[in-house]
């Protein structure tokens, strides 16, 4: 057993050691014009088709 494991089962012995655990459930999320990536929208020519096709 090393010097700090024996220090450590000590203090837990005399209860000297909080043994709490602390979780974090939070998510964060990016909205999609937030990231950085690359994408591929389909440009003007798609815009251009879709305004041709509703005359």
């Amino acid at each position: 057993m090393t010097s700090s494991a024996m220090l450590m089962a000590r203090a837990d012995a005399v209860g000297l050691i909080d043994w709490s655990v602390n979780v974090d459930s939070t998510i964060n999320r990016a909205h999609q014009h937030g990231t950085n990536l690359p994408r591929d929208t389909g440009g003007p020519t798609e815009l251009h088709e879709s305004a041709a096709g509703a005359a």
